[in-house]
């Protein structure tokens, strides 16, 4: 699994803006393309429930499919988009 150090960063970052949520990067098999699909599951620590999740394509790191808590936007074309948007998002429900 090869994730760039800038997503890790913005990862741990969005987690210290949220400091009851944890992530899990999760790799998949889709037949379908033939090629992997990356998911990103956020966890809050304590109660172990499913915050949010994001699917993507390692390749391109293109975005295929997200949700996070009550964040309503819209689907950015890359993950780093969508992580920043999602870090801008926690700073206003704090």
């Amino acid at each position: 699994m090869k994730i760039s150090i800038t997503i890790l960063n913005l990862l741990v970052k969005l987690c210290a803006e949220q400091p009851r949520l944890r992530w899990q990067i999760k790799g998949e098999f889709e037949e379908s393309h033939g090629c992997m699909v990356y998911n990103i599951l956020f966890y809050e620590y304590q109660s172990n429930k499913l915050k949010g999740q994001i699917s993507f394509y390692p390749h391109n790191e293109q975005v295929i499919s997200f949700r996070f808590a009550e964040y309503q936007g819209i689907k950015p074309e890359t993950l780093i988009d969508l992580l920043l948007d999602l870090i801008n998002y926690t700073k206003t429900i704090n």
